[in-house]
């Protein structure tokens, strides 16, 4: 499920430190008397507050914000005859919700893991890393750990057992898998694609973390590519393979094997730039090289869509996606659940990979080919991509290409509607819900016109219930 959009501001302040076990206002630098603290902290737990205190390490002595900006501070102070300056205890959310910047998914996966054992066992919070078997904790996931309990909260009714992170970068494949790599590449596999499934697991329930939001399903290169259509095609029922079926596979495979190829770009020129200049007639070797290539793709790519027609050869790329079964050797690496999480709402689903779910992924599944960006100065080279929702991918990317920005306001109240008015009335047809995500200003004035043009009306709750994406 792409994956790694959560950001928040960074504050002037440095309350980033988040305290949620009174066991850690022991190590605090405070002139306030800690039994007091520890006190004060018990009862704004209580009230259901999960992280009481926010606090600048940064500042000697450290700096103490109140999260509950409700409680009567100033009477509790005066209670206690604390007299301390504003500066040394005060209230306010502080910044304990912010990762001070990006969190990846490698990092969510700890915070979870540590979230769901310190719900599952009562237990403090560095109990809970010493069960996740955690081997490393960065400081800002301090800050994020109301997060992690919100997802876990969310995601799981009653949770049971121990959670442990598997973070593992790699794992051993399979010799059939290795060999496909061995045949299409003249290499053994790279590291990229020894990246197991799992990423935390309890006991044999082996989690795949995915972040909600995303399309793309699947990336892959020539040999990830080839492996992951072969194993797909060997789960596929035999009632399914005819003579034209199998012939057509083995053409495919043979297109991929030999076509796949990189980017024949000068430099500082992408895919994009080509088909502009190709569109508007610009010729060169090189321009002739990218059209033959983009044609190829497209060849193949029909291909790919005509052969994995049937929902029954669509579940298989989904399975050996989803839980590498066939692609792993050891089984810990293998999948068996997916969770998916949202850190900006704090809602998470989890389930098992199983007919249900695989089924209904099968449905959406979509295949393109293209180019996909290389690292560093590499140059792009041919990927097969299977998303979720392709079709709106393909339609912003061509729009793109023409110099069209179907978001915009003139776009929707202009004159621009009348001359591509049937593709946009498809495009927003059939994504009009995620448009207006996008749009919210602008389609307060122009609703009518966008439900005029699609015959569409928007429904939205005030508290939607997170839908399934990878």
């Amino acid at each position: 499920m792409p994956l790694d959009r959560f950001s928040t501001k960074v504050l002037s302040e440095g309350y980033t430190t988040g305290i949620e076990d009174e066991k850690q206002i022991d190590s605090l630098d405070t002139p306030i008397d800690k039994d007091l603290l520890k006190s004060l902290f018990r009862e704004l737990k209580k009230s259901g507050l999960d992280i009481p205190f926010a606090v600048d390490k940064g500042k000697k002595p450290n700096s103490i914000k109140v999260r509950n900006t409700q409680y009567d501070l100033d009477s509790w102070k005066k209670k206690n005859n604390v007299t301390v300056p504003k500066k040394v205890l005060d209230q306010g959310k502080g910044s304990v919700n912010s990762s001070g910047g990006k969190l990846s998914g490698a990092d969510w996966e700890v915070v979870i893991c540590v979230a769901y054992n310190m719900a599952s066992k009562k237990v403090d919070i560095e109990e809970a890393k010493s069960l996740a078997e955690i081997s490393g904790w960065k400081p800002t996931f301090d800050g994020v750990m109301d997060v992690g309990h919100q997802l876990v909260k969310s995601a799981f009714s009653s949770p049971k057992g121990i959670m442990k992170h598997y973070g593992a970068s790699s794992a051993d494949l399979t010799k059939e898998w290795e060999q496909y790599f061995l045949d299409a590449t003249g290499s053994p596999a790279n590291a990229a694609t020894k990246t197991p499934k799992t990423d935390m697991y309890i006991g044999n329930q082996h989690i795949s973390l995915k972040k909600a939001g995303g399309s793309q399903f699947m990336s892959g290169a020539v040999a990830e590519t080839l492996a992951t259509l072969e194993f797909a095609y060997q789960q596929i029922p035999n009632k399914i393979k005819t003579k034209e079926f199998d012939s057509a596979f083995q053409q495919l495979t043979s297109d991929i094997e030999n076509k796949f190829t990189k980017l024949p770009a000068e430099k500082g020129k992408n895919v994009t730039d080509y088909k502009r200049e190709i569109k508007a007639g610009v010729q060169s070797k090189v321009h002739d090289e990218v059209s033959r290539i983009l044609k190829e793709h497209t060849a193949m790519q029909d291909a790919i869509r005509n052969i994995f027609t049937s929902l029954e050869s669509r579940k298989a790329v989904v399975y050996e996606a989803m839980t590498g079964a066939n692609k792993f050797r050891d089984k810990l690496a293998k999948a068996t659940h997916v969770m998916v999480f949202d850190p900006d709402t704090g809602k998470a689903s989890y389930k098992i990979i199983d007919d249900k779910l695989v089924t209904e992924i099968a449905r959406q599944l979509q295949f393109q080919i293209n180019f996909k960006t290389g690292g560093g100065s590499s140059k792009p080279y041919s990927n097969l991509r299977i998303t979720l929702s392709e079709a709106f991918d393909e339609t912003m990317e061509e729009f793109v290409s023409e110099g069209i920005d179907p978001f915009s306001h003139d776009v929707i109240n202009e004159g621009i509607l009348g001359r591509i008015k049937d593709k946009l009335k498809s495009f927003y047809s059939k994504f009009v819900v995620a448009i207006f995500r996008k749009l919210k200003t602008i389609f307060a004035k122009s609703y009518q016109k966008v439900v005029a043009l699609t015959g569409k009306k928007i429904s939205i709750r005030k508290d939607p219930k997170v839908t399934w994406k990878i």
